[in-house]
Parts: structure tokens; sequence; C-alpha cells
């Protein structure tokens, strides 16, 4: 979830993980919106990674004829 951009913090949270320390005892918040980004966020990435997009051709094109210059 990290290459997702979640926070760490939430990402615990979604998988249902335990809370340690005074947080997990005291901090009774059910953090549903922080959740629903989370869950929002990892689909994006999912999706990205099933249905990439084009490659930028004109960066490509640039990137070629600098290697090809060396």
């Amino acid at each position: 979830m990290s290459r997702a951009k979640v926070l760490s913090e939430h990402a615990e949270r979604t998988l249902g993980h335990s809370i340690v320390g005074v947080e997990g005892v005291y901090d009774r918040h059910a953090y549903f919106d922080e959740k629903s980004e989370t869950l929002e966020k990892l689909a994006a990435l999912i999706d990205g990674i099933l249905h990439p997009r084009p490659a930028d051709v004109r960066g490509k094109r640039r990137h070629d004829s600098t290697i090809a210059a060396l």
C-alpha cells in the first residue's frame, strides 16, 4: 500500500491489524473515511497495473535520440 501512497497507519487499520499500545486501547474511532480512501487508492493502483496507460511517445523519442547521440 506504500506504493499507492497510503499512510501505514491507515493501511494497518484497513487490513484489520491490531494497533498496539495506548493508541490501540483508547483510540476507538472507526476510520471509515480513511479506510475508504485507502481502498480507493489501492484500487486505482491495481487498475493502473492491469490497464497501463500508453507511454508518452514524445518523451520516449527524446530519450532515444539522446542515447543515439552518445
